[in-house]
């Protein structure tokens, strides 16, 4: 009777492991995870790093923040050094952004409209950059 019992408890376990990690993932994910990368083609971007730590996402807000955005003309010329996302544990992203890096600027995209050949972008100083560098390290 025992030996039965002790099965049962096993099976009902092991079918229930995958259910309490799942569960216990979606705990111990944080809010918030900075995605960085770079952009592939046109379409197509590649995430290489994960920042996890809530500062430092919190840092890439507040840096975000700071930036005065303006619309003006557009034309990519080439794929940007470095794209930005913010993935939030609900399912959602925000902050999808391209850089390009200028020497000591560089300039942020946060919205392309390809049809009229515009764009929200704006400028980092040498003084932002480096708080960015300093976030993504």
């Amino acid at each position: 009777m025992k030996k039965k019992i002790t099965i049962f408890f096993m099976i009902v376990f092991i079918l229930l492991l995958p259910i309490m990690i799942n569960a216990f993932s979606k705990v111990m994910t944080p809010d918030k995870i900075l995605l960085v990368g770079h952009q592939i083609s046109e379409y197509e971007f590649e995430f290489t790093k994960e920042i996890k730590d809530e500062q430092k996402v919190s840092e890439f807000e507040q840096l975000f923040e700071e930036i005065v955005f303006s619309t003006e003309e557009w034309h990519e010329e080439t794929y940007a050094d470095t794209i930005f996302q913010i993935n939030h544990k609900e399912g959602i992203y925000t902050h999808s952004l391209k850089i390009w890096i200028d020497g000591e600027e560089a300039i942020m995209l946060k919205t392309h409209d390809r049809e009229n050949k515009t764009a929200t972008i704006g400028k980092l100083s040498k003084s932002q950059l480096e708080n960015l560098e300093t976030i993504i390290k």
